[in-house]
């Protein structure tokens, strides 16, 4: 039996056998890139796929299929292609946000290690992306340092920037069961629903809705604050 020497595939890095001289991909990979060129050789050569003129069902014009499946002329394929998914999406918009929020409360604890190595790893691309990026981007408002720091000054972007902290650094709903008014604080009742109180209220007796620490006392003042 021939000794083989051990090379990598070019295309997915798997180990493979050199059984001749020139090989380069796997079994699976060679098939991949064969399709891949037959199909880009019958768009360059419509004629030559074999296959009758067709009417598009789209614009109604005539075109060269390079498949016995094709149904759209080259310009209306993208279009079509859009047009379904963005149908598809509204029929099953629910049912996908639901599958997606149980599909991060599975694997949250592993998409957090997996983040927090990739930036870990790629800090400086990652750094150099994002500089490029808001260089690009500057001009939008949205994006412009000194106009974010005037909308956080604002009492909209005070409110949307305490909603955003309870989300994202303590994974809590933010429901108010009365009105925001100037120099008030949300405070936290449950996970879900808060009261706007006086910051002088707020801040007079120690409390953590996390913890379940001196909660019943706070509760008390401010259903009593809100029912004065």
């Amino acid at each position: 039996m021939k000794n083989y020497k051990i090379g990598k595939c070019q295309r997915c890095g798997k180990e493979i056998l050199l059984t001749v001289h020139n090989k380069k991909y796997c079994k699976e990979c060679y098939f991949t890139i064969r399709k891949e060129q037959n199909k880009r050789w019958y768009k360059e050569h419509p004629s030559k796929a074999g296959y009758k003129l067709r009417i598009c069902l789209r614009c109604g014009k005539e075109f060269q299929p390079i498949s016995s499946t094709q149904k759209y002329c080259e310009e209306c394929q993208p279009i079509v292609k859009k047009e379904w998914r963005t149908k598809y999406y509204l029929e099953y918009h629910d049912e996908l946000i639901k599958k997606r929020l149980e599909y991060h409360k599975e694997h949250l604890e592993k998409e957090k290690q997996y983040r927090k190595q990739y930036e870990s790893k790629n800090r400086e691309q990652i750094n150099k992306q994002r500089k490029e990026w808001l260089d690009v981007h500057s001009e939008q408002k949205y994006y412009n340092k000194e106009y974010l720091k005037q909308y956080r000054q604002t009492e909209h972007g005070k409110e949307v920037h305490k909603i955003a902290n309870s989300k994202r650094d303590r994974n809590l709903d933010f429901i108010p069961l009365n009105e925001n008014f100037e120099g008030a604080e949300a405070h936290h009742i449950d996970r879900v629903y808060i009261i706007y109180m006086p910051k002088n209220i707020h801040h007079s007796i120690y409390h953590s809705v996390l913890k379940d620490i001196n909660m019943d006392i706070i509760n008390a003042i401010a259903f009593n604050y809100l029912g004065e």
